[in-house]
């Protein structure tokens, strides 16, 4: 039976997660796509985007809906309410734990792989979301209550899309490896990571897929970054909620119109961080989306005594600036200007569906 978009709760500890199911039941094998949004507290303008997408999938024909798509628009209640209360949303205020940093299964997979010989895909994923829930129903753990409800909420999908914003900076994409495979929803930067090696959602995802040898099937796990956390215009989320369609379009996992030429990422690189060697406050000479040379002065640092000389922080590398700080005092040691150092551009790559 055919998911039309129905709210549902998924409830965990004294509140709940809201998601939505549309288009045909899961499947592995079958084309499926999860989106969620707001990790982080602070972090919202991807919520907005996302409640208007399930408006926008109510409105098609449900024969148009050719995979399962699921929808978290918020996926942590908690970073939510701490935000609300205390204006901080990225770290736990009880433990200090980054949000976005607890997805670590390899416990999870040492227990499964024992008994994944001879299984298919589907009972392998039977298989998972059943340990899951056996960790989730014996804690109280807050933060082990939220990973295994977002872990059981997310399992299976071929295509896992979390969705953040940046400082003030642009939109960009984290994924390990660039390719055609890779749903990039027009995003002009790609950032690649490598072999994931960190505990962010999408990472510890991956990883787990990869360290699964085929028993989980393949997916893509990314990180969408989604413009910056000023103020959200109503044009801009129509401008994305229009492009994650083209997308789906794109990936054959909606099909009311006809196929849709994607634009091409202009560059796919690295992620280079430009470091601050003084406690000051920091005045930008560029903006977010300037590309810079090795050496350009990017900003400056004023220091604590007004009478010693500003220190200057050039680029380290060749690049774009992505993000740079929403906050004007900058600790010593810490970062200043995020950039995207290229290794190559996609003018001549197909992005094929």
């Amino acid at each position: 039976m055919a998911n039309n978009g129905e709210a549902q709760r998924w409830p965990l500890l004294d509140s709940f997660i809201t998601y939505y199911d549309f288009g045909p039941a899961w499947e592995p094998g079958q084309p499926s796509v999860y989106f969620q949004s707001q990790l982080h507290g602070n972090e919202a303008a991807g919520t907005a985007v996302l409640r208007e997408l399930v408006n926008a999938l109510r409105t098609l024909p449900a024969e148009s809906i050719c995979g399962a798509i699921r929808i978290v628009p918020r996926a942590n209640p908690f970073a939510w309410q701490s935000y609300v209360q205390t204006r901080q949303g990225t770290y736990d205020l009880t433990t200090g734990e980054n949000w976005n940093r607890i997805y670590d299964w390899s416990a999870l997979r040492e227990e499964a792989e024992t008994q994944w010989k001879g299984m298919s895909e589907d009972d392998a994923w039977k298989l998972m979301r059943r340990l899951v829930a056996q960790r989730r129903e014996a804690s109280y753990d807050l933060l082990d209550q939220l990973r295994y409800s977002l872990f059981e909420l997310a399992s299976g999908y071929a295509y896992i899309i979390d969705v953040h914003t940046p400082d003030n900076g642009i939109e960009h994409l984290y994924c390990s490896r660039y390719s055609e495979t890779v749903p990039h929803f027009g995003v002009p930067n790609v950032l690649e990571f490598g072999d994931p090696q960190g505990n962010t959602f999408d990472e510890g995802y991956l990883r787990l897929i990869q360290q699964a040898e085929g028993h989980l099937g393949h997916s893509q796990a990314i990180t969408l970054e989604i413009k910056n956390r000023l103020a959200l215009h109503n044009d801009q989320v129509e401008d994305w909620v229009e492009r994650i369609l083209n997308e789906l379009r794109h990936r054959r996992i909606l099909q009311d119109v006809e196929d849709v030429e994607m634009p091409r990422p202009a560059y796919v690189g690295s992620y280079v961080s430009c470091i601050g060697r003084v406690t000051g406050i920091v005045v930008y000479h560029r903006r977010p989306g300037e590309f810079v040379k090795a050496g350009d002065v990017v900003g400056e640092l004023i220091p604590f005594d007004m009478e010693d000389a500003p220190q200057q922080v050039t680029a380290p590398v060749s690049g774009i600036l992505l993000n740079m700080r929403d906050q004007t005092i900058v600790p010593s040691g810490g970062w200043v200007v995020r950039m995207l150092h290229p290794h190559s551009t996609q003018a001549s790559t197909s992005v094929a569906g």
